[in-house]
């Protein structure tokens, strides 16, 4: 296919945006990462953020301070998946980045510590997205209490999994009205009171 050239080498074929589109869908994302530094053309069109939402955002200690940058650039404001690995304590700031980007589906804090976060920025934080893994957190009771309060207000979760956190001192009808109002929610190994599970099974 035979293009203009559009100020590179005449005499070269090129295909078009469109064609290379749909070509760059196809690709894997770490193959993805190496298109994007070809030539300056198919970085224009290999930063499509449509092409970048089956990609997963893996946040560690060595890369905190460039979230911002990542989740800012163009290329990630469809990302859906982000998990956090191996931190003891997820500071504050971080929390805030994570709840103003607005392709974000689901959240992987698995292990996380979250002592540092507030229990009103916790619960925007799980209440806005669709889906959020929070097994083996130590949660505070102030803080499970508003994520769950959040969920009975009314938000977008619809996947909640608690696995391994400490539930006991939830109010049981508080915590059966939050169950009630979730698809899927894990609580295996959460040391659900009898109350609370009579409550959650009412």
């Amino acid at each position: 296919i035979r293009t203009s050239s559009m100020g590179r080498d005449e005499g070269q074929v090129h295909l078009p945006a469109e064609m290379l589109d749909l070509i760059f869908q196809l690709l894997p994302t770490r193959d993805l990462m190496v298109v994007v530094q070809v030539c300056s053309f198919w970085r224009e069109v290999g930063e499509a953020p449509g092409l970048w939402s089956r990609g997963v955002i893996c946040l560690a200690r060595g890369n905190m301070s460039m979230l911002p940058e990542v989740l800012g650039a163009r290329r990630m404001l469809l990302v859906r998946i982000l998990r956090v690995l191996d931190w003891e304590d997820m500071p504050e700031e971080t929390v805030e980045v994570v709840v103003g980007h607005q392709g974000l589906k689901l959240l992987d804090l698995r292990g996380v510590g979250l002592s540092s976060v507030t229990s009103s920025q916790l619960a925007r934080l799980v209440t806005g997205l669709q889906e959020v893994w929070l097994g083996y957190c130590p949660l505070a009771y102030s803080q499970a209490e508003a994520i769950l309060a959040g969920v009975v207000r009314g938000s977008k979760l619809s996947r909640l999994k608690l696995s391994f956190t400490d539930l006991s001192t939830v109010e049981p009808g508080l915590l059966a009205r939050a169950v009630s109002g979730l698809e899927e929610v894990n609580l295996s190994s959460s040391q659900l009171t009898v109350q609370q599970t009579q409550a959650v099974l009412r």
